[in-house]
């Protein structure tokens, strides 16, 4: 059976940006879809018990962690700006995506854009303003759309989605699957390529 590629994400995530932002090609040349799965972080992270931005966890690993990350963008070309607010609150955005799924609406379209409004144009992805113009430029009704996010079953998907990361063993984001094979972080890309290549 041909192997299905998911990409577990949460826009607060720096590396998950990058990852939304490469692995798409990847899969495509290896003739596979994307899945594009959204799952809350933060509250994984809290039910794991973890810090909660781990790659920041002290003064010189943040320095370190955002000098790698501009690094990244220059490697390999990927637009990249570390937002001015940070961390960020995304449990609206992420319900957008998930009412989204259930409309049939692309997900790669959808979480591209909100990714490079934060992470390339620092804009304020919690606030419903900003979703509602993005949305727009999307082409779908949004105001359809962030209604739909208030309703007690969506918010009760995420939930799900988040407790479904983690019993799948995830413990941050971005989490990549090849079939039951867990590949993490943005990094992990020329072992995903060799899974593809040897997978059927």
């Amino acid at each position: 059976m041909s192997k299905t590629v998911e990409l577990y994400y949460d826009f607060s995530s720096p590396n998950a940006h990058f990852a939304a932002m490469q692995l798409p090609a990847l899969v495509a040349a290896h003739g596979k879809k994307l899945l594009w799965r959204p799952f809350f972080l933060g509250g994984l992270l809290k039910s794991l018990n973890v810090h909660m931005t781990p790659g920041m966890s002290s003064p010189a690993k943040t320095v370190h962690s955002r000098l790698d990350l501009e690094r990244w963008s220059r490697k390999y070309g990927v637009p990249f700006r570390f937002p001015s607010r940070f961390p960020m609150n995304t449990v609206r955005a992420l319900r957008t995506a998930l009412v989204l799924e259930a409309q049939g609406f692309e997900q790669q379209r959808y979480a591209q854009t909100v990714f490079r409004a934060y992470w390339v144009d620092d804009r304020d992805i919690s606030d419903a303003g900003l979703l509602k113009e993005l949305l727009v430029d999307l082409g779908v009704n949004a105001d359809e759309v962030l209604a739909a996010t208030e309703i007690p079953e969506v918010r009760e998907t995420l939930k799900e989605r988040t407790a479904e990361a983690e019993r799948r063993g995830l413990f941050g984001a971005p989490a990549i699957f090849v079939g039951d094979e867990l590949f993490f972080g943005k990094d992990r890309l020329d072992f995903i390529e060799d899974a593809l290549r040897n997978g059927t």
